[in-house]
């Protein structure tokens, strides 16, 4: 009971919290070489929202992007370095409408972990996730597989 009213109250604080300084349009992008991965392999996607930042914990920014993958489907990748290698993260479903993405550090220690959340028309969802042997894994979700 505790988990679900302290996942209501950070739904809500999210959902509150004025997050236009974290999104920046595509040409702001300041990685130019995180982004021409995702322009390899992804080239034909259309590019709908980013946030760079460390999510990896080696104190270099990296890159995550929602994009969309077919009509009624977004996904979301984070791009980052480990030893002069550029890896990217397995796509993950991300919401269709109303993205968001943010850096919290919730436990205190690196990495950091990413809040995602958004909707699919009155479907409203948010999920956590930090990465872990190289793929975003989710700590905690609500009403993701509706949004998404």
């Amino acid at each position: 009971m505790l988990k679900i009213v302290w996942a209501l109250c950070f739904f809500i604080f999210i959902s509150c919290n004025d997050n236009t300084e974290y999104i920046k349009s595509a040409e702001g992008i300041n990685n130019t070489e995180l982004y021409k991965e995702y322009i390899k392999k992804y080239s034909d996607k259309e590019l709908l929202t980013f946030l760079e930042g460390d999510f990896n914990g080696d104190n270099i920014d990296d890159l995550i992007i929602i994009y969309k993958e077919s009509e009624y489907s977004n996904k979301l990748i984070g791009i980052y370095k480990d030893s002069n290698k550029i890896l990217m993260t397995t796509p993950i479903p991300a919401p269709i409408e109303n993205y968001i993405i943010k850096f919290y550090n919730i436990d205190e220690k690196v990495p950091n972990e990413i809040l995602v959340s958004g909707k699919k028309g009155a479907n409203i969802g948010f999920a956590v996730y930090r990465l872990e042997n190289g793929e975003f894994i989710s700590l905690f979700e609500n009403g993701m597989e509706k949004c998404c």
